[in-house]
């Protein structure tokens, strides 16, 4: 790429893997007339549910399989359905998958439920996993893939809370570490226990999630340097910070822009 294609200034945060570094990344635009630029791999942490376990079925399971039966799927494993002796709410019903899934996992798997939109957005993630697996397993044994991951609701207000480094002068951050990001507004979600679908739940009442559609505005990000050498680029964040820590909590618009096949130099 152009330098005026850039996302943000290359000497801002060398690579670790210079040009071989092929992970997408996404663009949103801020309020403020500037831009947040963040990592796809650290966007799908922090967006997609919260359990690792979510997060393995969607990588690693096809969105459905027909008919249905034939096999598991993201769908029959993220949403199973409800057995004989449970009443839903009639509601935004959710029935925990596993034990491996906690409520934080309920607006994502209710979105997934009921959102059309966010079906279309795991189905084609689903199928970019795959198609990538099995690409790259024909050029070497140990196949990996890079997530392209999109946002999965489409409310025009979002806020993150993100560590990174600023630039054009201030205006714009380049997102380092995701620490929060606020959930669409809706109604509130019945989180069914696993255990009720065994009759062991006690009280057979399910769990009201509420939504967390603000964050609480606090200091809780950091300026970074952009003097790193790149081979300490690995070591862990809190050993990377600098001692004046800078608080950023960013609202931005819907729209995003994802930028796949970026390549970067690394800095001497």
């Amino acid at each position: 790429m152009g330098k005026q294609n850039d996302p943000f200034p290359l000497d801002l945060y060398p690579l670790l893997y210079g040009a071989n570094d092929f992970s997408r990344l996404i663009e949103f635009d801020l309020d403020n007339g500037g831009k947040l630029v963040l990592n796809g791999m650290d966007f799908f942490r922090a967006a997609y549910g919260h359990s690792p376990e979510l997060k393995r079925i969607l990588t690693s399971y096809p969105y459905q399989i027909k008919p249905p039966g034939k096999g598991d799927c993201i769908l029959s494993l993220l949403l199973p359905p409800f057995p004989s002796h449970l009443k839903p709410s009639g509601n935004l019903d959710v029935l925990q998958p596993s034990h491996k899934f906690v409520k934080q996992d309920a607006v994502f798997l209710a979105h997934l439920k009921r959102d059309v939109y966010t079906k279309q957005v795991i189905h084609e993630f689903a199928n970019n996993c795959f198609k990538s697996f099995f690409n790259q397993s024909k050029k070497g044994p140990i196949p990996f893939i890079f997530l392209a991951p999109e946002p999965w609701h489409t409310h025009p207000d979002v806020t993150i809370r993100v560590r990174g480094i600023p630039f054009d002068n201030q205006k714009s951050f380049l997102g380092l570490n995701i620490l929060g990001i606020s959930d669409p507004p809706g109604p509130d979600i019945m989180w069914w226990k696993k255990s009720m679908a065994f009759g062991s739940g006690s009280g057979g009442e399910p769990v009201i999630i509420r939504r967390t559609v603000k964050l609480s505005e606090v200091p809780v990000s950091a300026t970074f340097t952009a003097s790193w050498d790149t081979a300490n680029l690995a070591l862990p964040l809190h050993n990377q910070l600098c001692s004046q820590p800078e608080g950023k909590v960013f609202s931005g618009s819907r729209h995003y822009q994802s930028l796949e096949g970026f390549k970067q130099n690394t800095c001497g």
